[in-house]
């Protein structure tokens, strides 16, 4: 939680952002994986992602860089993702 920018509310306010892939076809659609985006104040503050049960690798990255990292993950596993 932080304040940072959502499209759903069109503005900066107090959230929660997650990162979804999601697997498309002419037969439906699946989410395939998510993560949540942890500011950089979050990740650089140990205290509070132990009290959050943050694993303790965990480290910033910025939301189009978990997309590559999901991206990756499942290109490695031969599914389409858009």
């Amino acid at each position: 939680m932080g304040r940072q920018y959502t499209g759903s509310a069109g503005k900066v306010t107090n959230c929660q952002i997650g990162v979804f892939a999601a697997y498309v076809s002419a037969k439906g659609h699946a989410f395939v994986d998510r993560a949540l985006y942890l500011p950089k104040n979050w990740t650089a503050d140990p205290a509070r992602l132990a009290a959050a049960h943050v694993p303790k690798d965990t480290a910033f990255a910025t939301k189009p860089a978990h997309d590559g990292h999901m991206s990756d993950q499942k290109r490695n596993c031969n599914a389409s993702l858009r």
